[in-house]
């Protein structure tokens, strides 16, 4: 008797429930589609990060092949190992710069005096702008000059062999004349700007 009033209440029970409608269960469906598309993009993308980061990494710690006779086009020094290295692959690869025969002397490609004369260009409007004006002083100083300015050249332990033909800094033509045109505060603030290259 029991089991018959459980059949009954049951089935009184079912008639009872209502059938979710049909906007009910499209976004169901709609809810349930979003969240395995989300699941999918997400695994996806640590999927591809992880691979990014696999490739980098094999790519940094695999040997470098250079190819003997020819030319390389690319950079092949990687910039945070041998900043120097990669610096110099750029300028020389980029055609910017050529070196000369004489070290520590470059021959600077239109493309590198291009950049140069931007620079340039944009420092002398400003400088002009707080009374800086350009002037030019010789390239060559007597020995007389060097013998008086040893110690600015070579921290003044050591004697000069030979004598010089080429001024090493600017100062050393530059302040003797400094001292012959400043004779008062009236003569004061001089601003003078050169460009030019320096021999070191």
């Amino acid at each position: 008797m029991d089991v018959d009033i459980a059949d009954k209440s049951a089935a009184i029970n079912m008639d009872q429930v209502e059938e979710p409608s049909k906007n009910a269960l499209k976004k169901a469906n709609k809810q349930k589609k979003l969240a395995e598309e989300k699941a999918n993009k997400s695994a996806t993308n640590t999927t591809k990060e992880a691979a990014r980061s696999e490739a980098k990494k094999a790519v940094m710690k695999a040997p470098k092949k250079k190819i003997e006779g020819a030319a390389l086009i690319g950079i092949d020094i990687a910039k945070d190992e041998d900043f120097s290295g990669w610096y110099q692959q750029a300028l020389t690869k980029g055609d910017f710069l050529d070196y000369y025969d004489v070290s520590g002397c470059y021959i600077l490609k239109p493309a590198s005096w291009f950049i140069w004369e931007r620079i340039r260009d944009w420092f002398d409007v400003r400088i002009k702008k707080i009374g800086v004006r350009n002037c030019a002083f010789p390239l060559f100083v007597s020995e007389d000059v060097l013998q008086k300015e040893k110690a600015h050249i070579e921290g003044g332990s050591a004697k000069l062999d030979k004598k010089i033909a080429i001024r090493p800094t600017s100062e050393t033509v530059m302040y003797p004349y400094y001292a012959k045109w400043i004779r008062s505060h009236r003569d004061l603030p001089l601003r003078l700007n050169q460009w030019n290259s320096v021999v070191r």
